[in-house]
């Protein structure tokens, strides 16, 4: 697997989770909620603010190391946490050149991102360092 060496502008992308969670409402009282599903993946939008060789080598990747979109790769996001940290993606829309000026190029896309495993220790850390 390849991983792509031009991370998207840090100002520029966002990220959507779907919850997994299933509510059902209740007569006279407080929805019932249980999890349902595990690992739900994010759909992040992206973009990258590139000159002439970044914009050679995003259009190089896509094609080639993910066969147009349809194979997985790496790439560093800042999602789960406040450090950049590798993911596995997909590109669930295709590479879009979204304007151009001179050798500037902004490319855009979404992608598909595996979550990682959730730390729970780690978490519980963060948790009561930050209560106290």
């Amino acid at each position: 697997m390849y991983k792509l060496n031009i991370p998207p502008d840090r100002a520029s992308y966002s990220a959507k989770q779907e919850n997994g969670i299933i509510s059902v409402k209740l007569e006279g009282g407080v929805s019932r909620y249980r999890k349902d599903l595990e690992g739900v993946s994010k759909i992040v939008n992206v973009r990258w603010f590139v000159r002439d060789d970044g914009y050679d080598y995003l259009w190089a990747f896509y094609d080639t190391a993910t066969n147009s979109g349809a194979l997985p790769f790496l790439i560093d996001l800042i999602l789960e946490n406040s450090n950049m940290t590798e993911y596995e993606a997909y590109f669930s829309t295709p590479l879009s050149l979204s304007s151009q000026s001179g050798d500037s190029y902004t490319l855009s896309s979404k992608l598909e991102v595996k979550p990682l495993p959730i730390d729970h220790v780690g978490n519980l850390a963060i948790i009561e360092g930050y209560a106290q």
